[in-house]
C-alpha cells in the first residue's frame, strides 16, 4: 500500500511538472506574441507620424502656392476665389487627417497601456512559476534516478 501511494504521488508530481512545462511554453509564446504586436504597433505609429508630416508639408506648400497665385492673378478675381475655396477645402481635409492621426495615436497609446500590464503579468507569472517548476523537475529527475537505481538492484 505504501508503494502504491508513493507511485501515485510520483505520477501526480510528474503530471504537475508536465503541466507546468506546458504552461511555461504557453507563457513564453504569449510573451513573443506581445513583443511582435508591440513592434508592429510601433511601425504603425511611425507610418502615421510620417503621413502626418507629409500632410503638414503638403499643407505648407499649398499655402505658399496660394500666396503666389493670389499675387499673380489679381485681375482674375473669379479664378482666385475658386483657388481659395479649393485651398479652404484642403485645409478642412488636412485638419480632419490630423484629427484622425491624433485619434489613431491616442488609440495606439491606449493599446500600449493595455498591453504593457499584460506583458508585466506574463513576466511576473513566469518568474513565479518557473523556479518551482524547475525545482519540481529537479526532484522528479532525482526520484527517477533513485527509482532506476532501485530497479537495477532488484
Amino acid at each position: 500500500m505504501d508503494n502504491g501511494l508513493k507511485f501515485m504521488a510520483f505520477v501526480a508530481l510528474f503530471g504537475i511538472a508536465v503541466l507546468s512545462f506546458y504552461a511555461i511554453l504557453a507563457l513564453n509564446n504569449l510573451t513573443k506574441i506581445f513583443t511582435d504586436l508591440t513592434v508592429k504597433v510601433q511601425d504603425l505609429l511611425k507610418g502615421i507620424s510620417q503621413l502626418q508630416e507629409n500632410a503638414n508639408n503638403t499643407l505648407t506648400n499649398l499655402n505658399e502656392l496660394k500666396h503666389e497665385v493670389s499675387q499673380s492673378m489679381k485681375n482674375l478675381e473669379s479664378l482666385k476665389e475658386r483657388v481659395e475655396t479649393s485651398l479652404d477645402n484642403y485645409d478642412a481635409t488636412s485638419t480632419q487627417i490630423r484629427s484622425l492621426a491624433s485619434t489613431v495615436e491616442d488609440g495606439t497609446e491606449k493599446l500600449f497601456k493595455t498591453l504593457e500590464p499584460m506583458e508585466d503579468l506574463v513576466n511576473n507569472v513566469y518568474e513565479k512559476v518557473s523556479p518551482p517548476v524547475n525545482q519540481a523537475l529537479g526532484i522528479f529527475n532525482a526520484v527517477s534516478k533513485a527509482f532506476s537505481a532501485f530497479r537495477s538492484r532488484m
